[in-house]
């Protein structure tokens, strides 16, 4: 029992009726009752009431109605947007999230269906679904991020009312990354040509890996590694941009190749490889070096033409071109170059004209050995070659007169020494004996003619 107060007041006139609609809810689920009111003044005689009644017959309310009304009521999602989260590569099945909607009616009219359809990309509807008395999300297939990570849906619950009322949320599915994808250089084979004696901090060349994954796991730190034992003092990679600089002497002798490494740092860790091979163009930085400084041969006079001394030798630690030598004798003022010359390629020396120990004893030989360099140009060595000319018994005796011409008297007595003469041989060692001359005398009268005691050549002598 509940009781009705006028909240102002109220004017009545004689015979008029005043309406009202009273409603009365109870409760969400039992509906409501309202009932509708004519009130009017005047005595409760029953000629009066007749009267009224009579008026409100000729309404088209009536009197008082009351009637119950079941309204189908629309459901409403708790909360109206849904956003969830799950891992790639899960197996189809996996759970996603519960829709719930509530509908405040009561029986067939409060039971809901729910359903999906995807916004933006109808590949959605493929890889999810709801089930439509549960409200239970789950995949359909197996999610790949990298190929699609955001799906947006249109959730709609449906109840079975009269007329049939729905209500509509939001599902934002995000697929979460997972660390499945190596990373992948732009090239397996990296290729760079510098040259050599490079100022430390140069920019050699830029490697790139990408990977397929998302940030963290698809962050990628580089390595530079020596292809012989794993070190490397020539040059360093930045490991986050991948820009390879020089860090040591780059020097050709001993630069080869190296590997590159990509690290991304997911859970596990993957790595790729590439290599890089950095050929070091040559700089003339060395000068060619003799096997020796001073070179010493012997040799014996009046040999023939094209006859080989010996051979020098250069290397020079400088690749092709600049490492190519070629030999030359630097001229000299004894006139050595018209005795000898050098193969300029080979560094055989050879006779070219007469060896005449008699005319040169020995020869002092300046040999240059010339690179073939460029850049920044040639460089050069000299040894010196020392020969010396051995004898050959290639001379007679000289008389220091051709003629001697010797007055005596003729009671000369025997053993008296009448005339000194000399003779000389430009041969050396056993090639120069001295040998006893005794001269010829030619005598008029009948006496013996002396013979010499050696056989060694005569001197003619003057008559007495």
């Amino acid at each position: 029992t509940r009781m009705l107060f006028t909240s102002a007041p109220l004017c009545f006139t004689r015979d008029s009726l005043l309406e009202f609609t009273l409603r009365c809810e109870r409760g969400a689920r039992r509906g409501f009752a309202h009932a509708h009111w004519r009130v009017g003044r005047g005595p409760f005689t029953q000629a009066h009431l007749r009267k009224l009644l009579q008026r409100a017959a000729g309404s088209n309310s009536g009197l008082l109605s009351r009637r119950k009304r079941n309204v189908n009521n629309n459901p409403q999602f708790q909360p109206p947007m849904y956003q969830v989260s799950v891992a790639e590569n899960q197996p189809a099945g996996t759970f996603v999230v519960v829709l719930k909607a509530v509908d405040p009616d009561e029986g067939e009219a409060g039971r809901l269906e729910y359903f999906l359809e995807a916004l933006f990309d109808s590949r959605s509807n493929n890889l999810f679904t709801v089930d439509s008395s549960s409200g239970v999300v789950s995949t359909v297939e197996i999610l790949d991020r990298e190929t699609k990570d955001m799906h947006v849906f249109r959730v709609t619950a449906v109840d079975r009312g009269t007329p049939r009322r729905t209500a509509m949320a939001t599902l934002t599915v995000t697929v979460s990354d997972t660390n499945d994808h190596d990373p992948v250089f732009e090239q397996q084979d990296y290729k760079e040509s510098v040259r050599e004696n490079l100022e430390i901090g140069y920019e050699v060349l830029t490697v790139r890996a990408t990977d397929g994954d998302a940030p963290v796991n698809g962050n990628i730190l580089y390595h530079l590694l020596n292809n012989n034992n794993g070190t490397n003092d020539v040059f360093e990679i930045d490991s986050r941009s991948g820009v390879i600089r020089t860090r040591g002497l780059v020097d050709r002798e001993t630069v080869e190749s190296y590997v590159v490494t990509a690290v991304d740092r997911g859970t596990p860790r993957r790595t790729a490889m590439a290599t890089l091979t950095v050929t070091v163009s040559d700089t003339n930085d060395h000068d060619p070096v003799f096997e020796q400084q001073d070179y010493k041969e012997s040799v014996r006079e009046n040999l023939e033409i094209g006859y080989e001394v010996l051979t020098v030798r250069a290397t020079d630690g400088d690749a092709p071109v600049n490492g190519n030598i070629l030999y030359h004798l630097l001229n000299n003022n004894n006139g050595t170059n018209d005795v000898f010359e050098i193969d300029s390629r080979s560094g055989v020396i050879r006779t070219r004209g007469l060896v005449d120990r008699e005319t040169v004893e020995s020869y002092v030989l300046l040999v240059e050995a010339n690179d073939q360099g460029r850049d920044p140009g040639p460089r050069s060595a000299t040894a010196t070659v020392h020969i010396i000319v051995e004898d050959d018994n290639d001379n007679a005796p000289q008389f220091s007169e051709k003629r001697y011409v010797v007055k005596v008297p003729e009671d000369l007595s025997p053993n008296t020494e009448i005339l000194q003469v000399t003779a000389t041989d430009q041969d050396r060692g056993n090639n120069t004996p001295m040998r006893e001359i005794i001269p010829v005398w030619n005598i008029i009268s009948q006496r013996p003619r002396p013979t010499s005691r050696s056989p060694s050549t005569t001197a003619p002598a003057g008559s007495s």
